[in-house]
């Protein structure tokens, strides 16, 4: 092993390690201040001003200084994160990964430093975004299989975002955890077969299995469906867009899903980019509609499984 490759994988367990560190040390810092100072809902009342609504009709926020920094923030993070990945695309790998480090390391420092209900709500979860970047980068660079990498990318990511989860003191129903509206999940779930298909006509990728046996198959399988379906439905449609449509109302569903196909960048044709961003506002406007992310989730999973396994081997 080179000891460039070295110096990544050893950036790759720093960046994890920081994530988790700094959440969990943030977390107790901020309970222990809680105690001391306010309740959090006090801190909701104080941080965030709310439009009075008269007859069943939200008024349009003033312009302040206050609502400019909500807007302008998380579209700068949008923008560095998209940067990161153009680089890591276009230019180095060992560059992406230096890129993506910095940003979560910016992300984690900010939430930390400022004390405001609406950086803990959107911009903490952000972080989530460069991490996996971080992990799934530094795993290509050691020839890890990529189903393999999926798994323990997707693992780590998910251990991070439920850290944050307990931080932000959601509940299932905030996330959408929940089986309403079952029959149209599953519907919605159904989609993913014909968005894989889709996705094969557009990128051709090549099969992750060698043969299409049931012994080869259903580990894969398993792998897609609760890692790329679960798991990144859990981060990008729950987690993250939870905090973007409290900010930016239904444009959240458009921000996360511009933030969803950066990470796209670099797939050949660019198509797949915009296909990418399609999906992700289906996806998004499902789960606002139905406070569920059950269907996305499984249609995510199912477009994988279809794209990578069952299509190439019949088309």
């Amino acid at each position: 092993m080179e000891w460039w490759q070295i110096v990544l994988i050893v950036l790759t367990s720093i960046a994890v390690g920081i994530v988790v560190g700094a959440v969990l040390s943030y977390l107790i810092l901020r309970l222990a201040k809680n105690r001391e100072t306010a309740s959090l809902s006090d801190l909701i009342l104080r941080s965030v001003e709310k439009p009075e609504v008269t007859s069943g009709v939200e008024e349009p926020l003033k312009l302040t200084p206050e609502i400019g920094l909500r807007t302008i923030e998380p579209i700068v993070y949008l923008l560095a994160i998209t940067t990161a990945q153009a680089i890591t695309a276009f230019s180095a790998t060992s560059w992406g990964i230096l890129c993506h480090t910095a940003i979560l390391t910016a992300i984690i420092v900010r939430s930390a430093l400022v004390n405001r209900y609406f950086h803990e709500r959107l911009i903490l979860p952000l972080a989530l975004v460069p991490l996996l970047r971080v992990i799934s980068l530094g795993m290509s660079l050691m020839d890890i299989p990529s189903i393999v990498s999926y798994h323990l990318s997707y693992t780590l990511l998910l251990l991070s975002a439920a850290v944050v989860v307990s931080f932000l003191r959601y509940d299932a129903n905030d996330i959408g955890l929940n089986s309403k509206w079952l029959g149209m999940q599953l519907l919605v779930g159904a989609t993913g077969i014909l968005l894989g298909w889709a996705g094969y006509v557009i990128l051709r990728p090549e099969p992750i299995v060698a043969d299409f046996a049931r012994h080869d198959v259903w580990l894969p399988a398993l792998i897609l469906l609760l890692c790329t379906g679960f798991a990144a439905e859990f981060v990008f449609r729950g987690v993250i867009q939870y905090g973007a449509v409290e900010a930016f109302g239904g444009w959240g569903i458009v921000y996360v899903s511009l933030l969803f196909a950066a990470l796209y960048i670099g797939f050949l044709p660019v198509i797949w980019v915009a296909f990418a961003f399609v999906i992700s506002l289906y996806f998004g406007w499902i789960v606002r509609q139905t406070k569920s992310i059950l269907g996305v989730a499984l249609a995510h999973g199912l477009c994988n499984t279809a794209l990578y396994l069952i299509v190439p081997f019949f088309f």
